[in-house]
């Protein structure tokens, strides 16, 4: 699995991530791709295709976006979170020469 932003390195036995964004990141590309082609999975509860990104709209605060995978069997499933953190924008009220400014930073 790899994503847009942030940092993740996949681990198939490590079922929880987290990873913080910069507060100018609104989405995420995240592909995940399948050991086992006769797997299938879900990304957010949506049927997924192994390979293919899918964009997650990223809001501020806490994003959690879970990734289930079910083996051939359809028994065994494996359930994995990705916590993505978005920080607020800074504003920053300027004035100069009876102007203001609003800066977001």
């Amino acid at each position: 699995m790899t994503v847009s932003a942030g940092s993740v390195s996949f681990n198939p036995y490590v079922y929880s991530y987290t990873t913080p964004v910069v507060t100018t990141v609104t989405s995420v590309s995240i592909v995940p791709t399948l050991n086992d082609t006769t797997a299938t999975f879900t990304v957010n509860g949506q049927t997924a295709t192994s390979g293919q990104a899918r964009v997650i709209t990223i809001n501020v605060g806490q994003n959690i976006i879970s990734i289930s995978v079910t083996a051939q069997d359809g028994v065994t499933i494996s359930n994995y979170v990705l916590n993505i953190t978005r920080p607020p924008c800074n504003i920053l009220n300027y004035k100069y020469n009876n102007l203001y400014f609003n800066i977001l930073y």
